[in-house]
């Protein structure tokens, strides 16, 4: 888990974190360019529900 009940407030405070996480720790990225992504992310959700406990981020390129 990235966070507990607070987000990291910045880029350092995330990279600490994310140092912290366990070696076998899994990380998957999906670049979102328009609705067409959608249904792809939702399964993705689904499957990691389905798991148990995950994080979810954003991150805005700033376009």
């Amino acid at each position: 888990m990235i966070s507990s009940t607070q987000s990291p407030k910045n880029k350092t405070q995330l990279i600490s974190l994310m140092n912290k996480l366990p070696t076998n720790s899994k990380f998957e990225v999906i670049e979102v360019f328009s609705m067409k992504d959608k249904p792809t992310l939702n399964r993705l959700f689904d499957q990691y529900m389905r798991k148990g406990h995950f994080s979810v981020m954003f991150i805005d390129g700033g376009n």
